[in-house]
């Protein structure tokens, strides 16, 4: 929705409503604008009603401010080669300039092969604005190597019949012990997009590390200077 400024102070679009009122409403009613906003940069995390495990953190960002998303793990279809169920690990998650959340990332022991899938209602998005889509993992691995080659495949569609396929990629050397951003697809909101965006990412490692996967992420593009 538009965004205006009076006396210096940010106006969130009108449908963050949607997202953050059901849950808190009592909570967000008593907030001050300035506080309203601070809050919602800082990020908000989203339950699953039915079993209560976080699954989606929303938060604003970018200039005028974009509902931004993030599928956390618990909300995605992630398989690895040998299967087996990952561990969480508590990691602080940097969200646009201003906002931190610590949440659970899912880790996996000494993997060679990752697939991610997931879903996102696109009615909560900007109108108009602009998007990417990131994965975002971090690989550990003992003996000395400072990073590992990687290839991955991705397919990201729009429930309106459009999609985008990308071909196998060699990723070239993923580093070590931070957190990657792997770029599955780039779209801009219009009136007809009102289903679901649909994700599928392969990918494949020599070597094979531990692997830890902080979630998926719909957000402004990174501005490249």
């Amino acid at each position: 929705m538009a965004e205006g400024k009076s006396n210096n102070e940010v106006v969130p679009p009108l449908n963050f409503l949607l997202f953050v009122v059901e849950p808190s409403e009592e909570e967000f009613s008593q907030l001050t604008l300035p506080d309203l906003c601070a809050k919602l940069r800082a990020g908000v995390v989203l339950k699953d009603k039915r079993e209560g495990t976080e699954t989606l953190l929303f938060w604003l960002d970018g200039e005028p401010s974009m509902n931004c998303f993030m599928l956390l793990p618990k909300s995605l279809r992630i398989n690895t080669d040998g299967n087996g169920s990952p561990s969480y690990v508590i990691d602080k998650q940097k969200l646009g300039a201003e906002g931190e959340q610590s949440l659970e990332t899912a880790k996996y022991e000494r993997k060679r092969h990752v697939r991610v899938g997931g879903k996102l209602g696109m009615l909560g998005l900007s109108p108009k604005q602009k998007y990417e889509v990131v994965l975002y993992l971090k690989l550990i691995q003992t003996g000395g190597l400072g990073s590992i080659y990687s290839a991955s495949t991705k397919t990201m569609s729009i429930q309106d019949g459009n999609q985008t396929r990308e071909p196998w990629d060699l990723v070239g050397r993923v580093p070590l012990g931070e957190w990657y951003p792997l770029l599955v697809g780039k779209f801009q909101m219009k009136p007809n997009y009102v289903g679901e965006l649909s994700l599928e990412i392969q990918v494949y490692f020599w070597g094979r590390p531990d692997i830890m996967i902080k979630g998926v992420a719909i957000k402004p593009p990174v501005v490249k200077l």
